[in-house]
């Protein structure tokens, strides 16, 4: 079972190679890999509803019933209050990986900065001084001034975790979207906005949020996206009642119950096996 897909350090030319009878990729890498020896993929219905995910993939689709992976919370500090409430503004975040830093991304950013005209945002860029410029640059031509956004470098994980104590809301990046970043805001109390997009990369927030059952936070296009932001920025109540709740929220969802989880990989590999020797 591979789990890089296309990503840094993959295993894809072994796999091309046939090593095993049965091989088949699993969550490291939201697409095909395009690998005619790479006979499935494990993925669920939410992620790639039946029909289109299969048209995409040379692999055949094996779904799960629930979700195909499983999140087990790091050890983290507690959820504290709503920053919003000391702090005076607003303020947004997003800490994903900054390859996801789209240009679409950040303009529906600055047009939710613009709609606030308090707000402020974090942004988790690494260590690129690339791409710090690139991402200044893009917010500057959409009339957002520097003070508004600011730019953090590398941190740790303990750093990284504690910097949700700070944001209010986070925003998804779009095309490709959140997966484990914003699992990890969802348990640090802190809501996501996401933009639903027609592939497995960009349904990732989708996933999640669906299986919280808090669809309502997911948009259809940019400009609900856009929309979705800003209400809820301004409705302190419901921010309120999503941070005291969202730690508790996953723990009773099916996203961190890992026998659960496990019993339905097993089948997975079982149902796989058996279609595999036919």
């Amino acid at each position: 079972v591979d789990l890089a897909g296309h990503t840094g350090g993959n295993r894809l030319p072994v796999f091309a190679h046939r090593p095993a009878p049965v091989q088949a990729t699993h969550f490291g890498y939201p697409c095909t890999t395009g690998l005619a020896t790479m006979d499935f993929r494990i993925t669920d219905a939410f992620l790639e509803p039946p029909g289109e995910g299969d048209r995409q993939a040379v692999e055949k689709l094996v779904r799960l019933q629930d979700i195909l992976w499983c999140y087990v919370p790091p050890a983290s500090p507690e959820v504290r209050d709503l920053p919003v409430r000391k702090a005076g503004f607003v303020t947004f975040g997003s800490f994903n990986n900054p390859s996801k830093l789209s240009e679409p991304a950040l303009a529906a950013w600055a047009k939710i900065l613009k709609a606030l005209p308090t707000a402020r945002m974090l942004i988790l860029t690494g260590t690129g001084r690339a791409t710090d410029e690139r991402v200044r640059t893009i917010l500057a031509a959409q009339g957002i001034e520097k003070g508004r956004v600011t730019l953090l470098g590398r941190k740790s994980r303990e750093d990284y975790v504690r910097l949700y104590w700070e944001v209010d809301l986070c925003l998804d990046p779009f095309p490709y979207t959140g997966c484990n970043t914003s699992a990890d805001a969802l348990w640090m109390g802190v809501p996501v906005i996401t933009l639903a997009g027609r592939t497995a990369a960009g349904r990732q927030g989708v996933n999640l949020l669906r299986h919280l059952k808090l669809a309502d936070l997911v948009a259809g296009n940019h400009e609900e996206y856009v929309d979705l932001a800003v209400r809820l920025a301004r409705d302190l109540e419901r921010l309120e009642t999503l941070r005291s709740d969202l730690r508790d929220r996953m723990r009773r969802s099916t996203l961190t119950d890992p026998v659960r989880f496990t019993r339905q990989l097993e089948g997975a590999y079982l149902g796989m096996l058996r279609l595999a020797v036919r």
